[in-house]
């Protein structure tokens, strides 16, 4: 093999081991990704819904509000101003 190929080949085996590296990183979990979130019209609906409907529609509306988990700990000891 010349140098070319060597080249080459290393760098194929160093993106498949970060593509390997990747896959193994835990990842935030999103609630709402494979929902749309809701919209205007949505809420607007839960109006004319009644019973078990209500129940139902608003607790696929709640699940589908994407979320942020912050890992570790967040310092909210500082003021805050807003101008």
């Amino acid at each position: 093999m010349d140098k070319y190929t060597k080249f080459v080949l290393s760098v194929i085996a160093i993106c498949l081991i970060a593509i390997v590296i990747k896959l193994w990183e835990p990842r935030p979990v999103y609630s709402g990704f494979m929902d749309k979130g809701p919209t205007i019209g949505d809420l607007m609906n839960l109006r004319n819904l009644k019973g078990a409907n209500l129940k139902k529609e608003r607790e696929r509306i709640i699940r589908s509000i994407p979320i942020v988990k912050v890992y570790g700990t967040v310092d909210v000891s500082g003021s805050v101003y807003c101008y």
